[in-house]
Order: structure tokens, then C-alpha cells, then sequence
């Protein structure tokens, strides 16, 4: 009887449930999420009904900015089909949401699948990291979570080299793109009501701060030491209370910096001004000073028109070897901050579409009702990662900022409904 049940949903709303399948697979394998878009697309295809034709204006920045890289390209006379195919997301993500609209009960739905996902996702993590922290000598068994051999135990998370912090935890994705998930689970489990429990919403959103801790990726513990004042703000408790939350939550902060070594590194660095230009340069925040000053450089030369996104990363290498900027050359790195990334791709014109995504956003979250505080919590998310990286050049941050704005931009005339 569920089966049939079952089978009758799924043959009535087939896009419903390929929806919910890419938020549960997003945290996971990129080959999953991309297998899992294109079932959404199909069944969005396949369940199309015309009377569902309910279209959001905002929508169509995203195919815009698809065509100002295409455009760009063609200016030069250098087009890339691989660069055009990995942008496919600006178009897919716009139909799907094109194709069909979600009731408020069906994005609850979604927006829980995503969380249940992460938590999936991050029990394999620490899985996989203790069982390659375990072996087996002489019947005994010992624990060694250090990767290379010649560091010891605080000095393997300096240098990624320990199977429980960075990249080497983070198995799924980069670690700034799985700590920027991390942070929308917080803010959902915040801001919304999607069918958990307090009780479990609080085990979760400690799950999730402890794993962003161990991913140990700047952009993302920042990410969270901004969301949880949000949530102050619009709290029902008295001043004292929210003064006292306010004060534990600095502690806190405090703590977690001088607890995780890669963040006190960075603080020690920051305090005695040791973050000026360095040509040899190869972690961290120093690395990407080289990248901007190399971005900023090629953009006074061609501010309207950029150099078109299949060339751009030529001319930042050929900068890159002029100031002998050594290690952005070896790993060619892109401008590691969105905004300059596009200007160089896609010129002053690329700048402002991706400007008018945030416009967007802020202007739904104005008329976003009840989902105002989710809403702001993920401008301040996109906008605090783009400053760090270039997420539209890679799949995983692609897919999510253009899957995401969409989500927000299809529902905002739902007004007060929660997600």
C-alpha cells in the first residue's frame, strides 16, 4: 500500500523527488550531485505541466550571465567548449525552477534532505579518517591521525597532513566549499523550520560547527562567527540575555582561534604585520594577496571588456611571471576572489550581472517575510566566499550558488510562507 502510494507521488510530481535527491546527494562526490541534476532535469521535463507556469523575473540573470562568457569569449576569438559545459549550471538550474514551482511543505522537504545529507556525508568523513588513523602492529592497535611522517601531530594540521583536519578530512569537496555547505545547514537549522526537532537541531548545528573546525577553512569559521549574531538579533530574549549570549559567543571565537593551529597561525601572522606582499609565498592568505595584486593589475589594463574567460588565466600567469610571483605561477591560480575573477572574464558587464544576483537576493530577502533572516543569512554567506574565491569557476560552486539563488528567487511571491 505505501508502494502504491508511493509510486502515484512520484508518477504525479517525478521533478519533486529528483529535487530532493540533489539536495540529499549535494555534499557528496561531485559525479553524484551532476548525475543527480540531470535526473532533475529529465523529471522536470517529463512532469511538465503548463498551468504551472508561475515565472520569477530574477531568474533570467542567470542565463545572462552565462551568454556575457559566452560573448566574452567570442570577442577574443577564443572560445572554450570545456569552460562553456561547466557553466551549463546557469542554464539548468533557471529551467528547472522555470519548469515547475515547490509549495512551501515541498522546499521544507528539500531544504531537510540537503541537511540530512551533510550529516551523512560528515559520518563517512570522520569514518574514513579513523580507519586510516588505525592500523594494526604486532596485535596491537595504533592510533596515527599524521599523514606526513616527519611532522608531528600540530604541525601535520599546519601543513594539511593530518586525515582529521583539511583537506585531508574533507574528502568530498575542496574544504572551502564543504565548510560554505556547513554554513547553510547552520543557517537552516537556525532560521527554519524543516521538521526537526530543538533538541536535534542543536546536537546538528554542533555537529556542524565541530566539523567546520576540523575542515579548518578561514572563509567558513567567519561564515559561522557572522550567522549566529543573526540569529541574536532576531531572538526573543531579553537585553542581559542577549548581552551575556553576545559575550560567551566572543569567548567562544577567542577559543576556537587559539584552538585550531591553522587559525592561531594566521592571528600570530596578522599581529606581528607579516601579511605584506611576499613573492615566494605559498599558503594561505598570503598566496592569495599575490593573486589579487596580480587580478587588480590586469584589470586597470582592460577594465570594460576583461580578456575572456578562456584567456584570462594566460594573462594572470603571464602577470604572475612578470612580478615572479613563484607559486600562483607553479599552481596557476585563478584570482581567488570572485569579483575580480569575473572582471577579468567577463568585463565591467560580467561584474554587474553578478552584482544583480546580490541585488537580488537582498531584494527578496526585503520581501521574504518570515524567510527574511535565511535569506540574508546566505547573501552574507555568498558574499563573504566570494571574496576568498573564485566559486564560479569551480563545479562545486557553481551548481550551489546558482541552485541556491534560484531556489530563493522562485519562491519569493510565496511572501510569509517558511520554508
Amino acid at each position: 500500500m505505501i508502494l502504491l502510494r508511493t509510486y502515484k507521488a512520484f508518477t504525479k510530481e517525478p521533478y519533486y523527488y529528483g529535487a530532493l535527491a540533489y539536495a540529499f546527494l549535494i555534499p557528496f562526490f561531485q559525479l553524484a550531485a551532476t548525475i543527480a541534476m540531470g535526473l532533475w532535469l529529465g523529471l522536470s521535463f517529463l512532469g511538465y505541466r503548463r498551468t504551472n507556469n508561475n515565472k520569477k523575473s530574477l531568474l533570467l540573470l542567470f542565463p545572462a550571465l552565462f551568454v556575457s562568457y559566452l560573448v566574452g569569449m567570442l570577442w577574443f576569438h577564443e572560445v572554450s567548449y570545456t569552460i562553456m559545459e561547466h557553466k551549463l549550471s546557469l542554464l539548468v538550474f533557471p529551467l528547472i525552477f522555470y519548469l515547475h514551482s515547490y509549495n512551501g511543505h515541498q522546499k521544507r522537504n528539500i531544504l531537510r534532505l540537503f541537511v540530512l545529507g551533510l550529516c551523512f556525508s560528515l559520518i563517512i568523513c570522520f569514518g574514513i579518517a579513523l580507519y586510516r588513523s588505525i592500523s594494526l602492529y604486532g596485535g596491537s592497535f595504533h592510533f596515527a591521525a599524521n599523514v606526513l611522517a616527519d611532522r608531528d601531530f600540530f604541525e601535520s594540521i599546519l601543513y594539511g597532513g593530518n586525515y582529521f583536519f583539511g583537506q585531508q578530512f574533507s574528502i568530498f569537496h575542496q574544504t572551502v566549499y564543504f565548510a560554505l555547505y556547513l554554513s547553510t545547514g547552520v543557517a537552516l537549522l537556525l532560521f527554519c523550520r524543516i521538521g526537526i526537532s530543538e533538541r536535534y537541531k542543536l546536537l546538528l548545528i554542533a555537529f556542524f560547527v565541530i566539523a567546520a573546525f576540523l575542515i579548518s577553512n578561514k572563509a567558513g569559521l567567519v561564515s559561522l562567527a557572522l550567522i549566529f549574531p543573526l540569529k541574536l538579533i532576531v531572538a526573543r530574549y531579553s537585553l542581559i540575555r542577549k548581552l551575556v549570549l553576545s559575550l560567551s559567543f566572543l569567548a567562544g571565537l577567542v577559543i576556537i582561534g587559539l584552538a585550531n593551529p591553522r587559525m592561531l597561525g594566521s592571528i600570530k601572522k596578522l599581529a606581528k604585520g607579516e601579511l605584506e606582499i611576499d613573492k615566494e609565498a605559498r599558503y594561505d592568505f598570503k598566496t592569495r594577496l599575490l593573486s589579487w595584486d596580480a587580478a587588480i593589475d590586469l584589470i586597470g589594463q582592460s577594465p570594460i571588456l576583461g580578456y575572456g574567460a578562456a584567456n584570462t588565466q594566460n594573462e594572470l600567469d603571464r602577470v604572475y611571471e612578470q612580478k615572479e610571483y613563484v607559486f600562483p605561477l607553479k599552481n596557476r591560480n585563478n584570482a581567488h576572489n570572485q569579483f575580480l575573477q569575473i572582471w577579468l572574464e567577463n568585463g565591467l558587464l560580467g561584474l554587474v550581472l553578478f552584482l544583480s544576483v546580490f541585488m537580488g537576493l537582498i531584494i527578496t530577502a526585503r520581501e521574504g517575510g518570515a524567510n527574511i533572516m535565511l535569506i540574508s543569512a546566505m547573501v552574507v554567506l555568498f558574499f563573504l566566499n566570494a571574496l576568498f574565491e573564485s566559486y564560479l569557476n569551480r563545479f562545486s560552486g557553481i551548481s550551489y550558488f546558482t541552485c541556491v539563488c534560484c531556489f530563493i528567487f522562485s519562491g519569493h511571491k510565496e511572501g510569509r510562507a517558511v520554508y
